[in-house]
């Protein structure tokens, strides 16, 4: 959890992020179907919502590397282009 962007999509942007890591060491998103077929709430909506969290996360995340990181941890200039990259995609999806 990235608890000093909480304040930002509190909840949003750690479950996208959380299910992205999931999913990158091979394990499929079934939780996420589960609650929404338990909920009943909308699949496309709380789609829509992780993305939106995605999209939140990485604009707090180039906030940070730009505003902090760059002086403090110099090797953060190589996040830069991946974080813009996904946040293309995800604004990508939402559109």
């Amino acid at each position: 959890m990235d608890w000093p962007l909480t304040y930002l999509a509190p909840h949003l942007s750690d479950l996208c992020t959380l299910v992205r890591g999931a999913v990158a060491l091979g394990h499929d998103c079934g939780p996420v179907a589960r609650y929404v077929e338990a909920a009943g709430v909308n699949s496309f909506l709380v789609g829509r919502q992780l993305l939106a969290g995605g999209a939140c996360f990485c604009l707090r995340a180039l906030d940070f590397v730009v505003a902090e990181g760059l002086g403090t941890i110099p090797e953060s200039k190589h996040w830069i282009d991946p974080l813009l990259a996904e946040l293309e995609d995800l604004v990508g999806q939402l559109s």
